[in-house]
């Protein structure tokens, strides 16, 4: 559940249409009521009925009693003594010297985050219906929008990381077949992982938007550590065969313990408390995993393949 603000810019107190606006304000909530995934709103108008009290039952405070005596004066002067005797409970919905009222919207979970701002959509349609000024505000809108930007960026920047990776690998390897090679084994796990999100219906948030740039970055250095010593054995006159075993007897090893310690860490974020960060735990996990299967599995019949088709890129 959170909320938002819905601010309307009202006339000064002492206008004639104060008392209509009031009743507008009363409108303007009924209609938010509609609005699917909301679940209440508050304004002045509720405060002013509250303090009146209920029909039988005898006003408590002295602020209670003052106003059930009022009860039958307009909503202005209400509004008035209301703010003489408790100026920090009305200032929490009308502030009086920028001529504003805020409709503090309740609001239920909704799936999704563009279910959330159709959601917001809605409640700002109501407003400019009845002032063509009226705005949203509220935290939750700030999220909102964080998480669509980062949602639409994440293809972006898992390119810009894959582009990234592929200039320095062959900057480093002076060979752009090994550095493509070692993105099939680090992209895969990766594409698999979010296509079944995809496919199994689950949405992605704040966190799970950050898993491809981030496994791909750690991924990609077990690829860069097989392959260096997958060249470094060949160059040292071994042959192919040979080059495979030595890579894997010696650097395959330490491909394992490393991901296991990396995984290890990823695991803990899964005890957290906040939703988005166990998943985002859980699938980087997942990820890493299948990396690390990839590349001890797979690399190696790549670079058969690769040796096959291209053996120029190797070294050979």
């Amino acid at each position: 559940t959170g909320g938002y603000d819905l601010i309307i810019d009202a006339p000064d107190v002492k206008a004639p249409e104060f008392n209509d606006f009031i009743k507008t304000i009363e409108q303007i909530q009924t209609e938010l009521a509609s609005v699917p995934g909301v679940s209440g709103s508050m304004s002045i108008p509720d405060l002013l009925r509250f303090l009146k009290g209920k029909p039988g039952r005898e006003p408590q405070t002295l602020t209670e009693r003052l106003m059930a005596g009022a009860i039958n004066a307009p909503a202005r002067n209400q509004l008035q003594l209301l703010t003489k005797f408790e100026p920090g409970l009305v200032s929490g919905f009308w502030n009086r010297d920028r001529n504003v009222m805020r409709i503090s919207v309740m609001t239920g979970d909704l799936a999704g985050n563009q279910a959330k701002l159709d959601r917001l959509d809605a409640i700002e349609s109501i407003g400019r219906k009845y002032s063509p000024t009226a705005r949203t505000a509220g935290a939750e809108i700030l999220i909102m929008f964080l998480v669509s930007s980062m949602l639409s960026d994440q293809w972006i920047t898992f390119g810009v990381a894959v582009a990234a990776i592929v200039v320095m690998l062959t900057i480093s390897f002076r060979s752009i077949g090994l550095a493509l090679l070692a993105l099939i084994p680090n992209a895969s796990p990766i594409l698999i992982v979010i296509g079944t999100m995809g496919w199994l219906g689950l949405k992605m948030n704040m966190a799970t938007a950050m898993l491809a740039s981030v496994s791909m970055g750690l991924a990609v250095d077990f690829s860069i550590h097989y392959l260096y010593r997958f060249r470094h054995e060949l160059k040292s006159g071994r042959d192919f065969n040979a080059a495979i075993r030595q890579a894997h007897g010696t650097v395959g090893l330490a491909i394992i313990l490393a991901n296991l310690a990396l995984i290890a860490g990823f695991m803990v974020l899964t005890l957290s408390d906040f939703v988005p960060t166990v998943q985002f735990g859980f699938l980087v996990t997942i990820v890493m995993l299948g990396g690390l299967t990839a590349n001890l599995l797979i690399l190696p019949l790549l670079l058969r393949t690769l040796r096959v088709i291209w053996p120029s890129s190797l070294g050979l």
